[in-house]
Parts: C-alpha cells; structure tokens; sequence
C-alpha cells in the first residue's frame, strides 16, 4: 500500500511544479521618506496572474 502512496506522490508533485504560478515584478520604486526610525518607499508592482479568478491582495508590508 504504501508503494502505491509513493507512486501517487510523486505523480502529484511531478504535476504540480509545472504548474504556471502567478508572478510579481517590481517596476519601479522611489524613497518618499528618511528619517531615523524609517524608510518610506512607494512602487508599482506588476501581476502577472495566469488564473480566471482574482488574487486577493490589498496591501504588502514588510519589515526587515
């Protein structure tokens, strides 16, 4: 049985990585602020989403 599982495994994941990903690309990016506490950046982010439906994303924020 488990012979089976290790066979559908590898079946799925062989599927999977050639699956089309949706992507993000940096466009551009200018610093708006600096100051000792912060750095306050503004960009465009180009989507490139190969699916029908829409990814839900509202705001990014990181923090190093």
């Amino acid at each position: 049985m488990s012979g089976i599982m290790e066979k559908a495994k590898h079946l799925v994941a062989d599927k999977i990585a050639h699956v089309e990903k949706p992507k993000a690309e940096l466009s551009w990016m200018s610093i708006s602020h600096v100051n000792r506490k912060a750095v306050g950046l503004q960009s465009d982010v180009v989507v490139s989403n190969p699916y029908d439906h829409k990814l839900p994303i509202c705001e990014i924020t990181y923090k190093i």
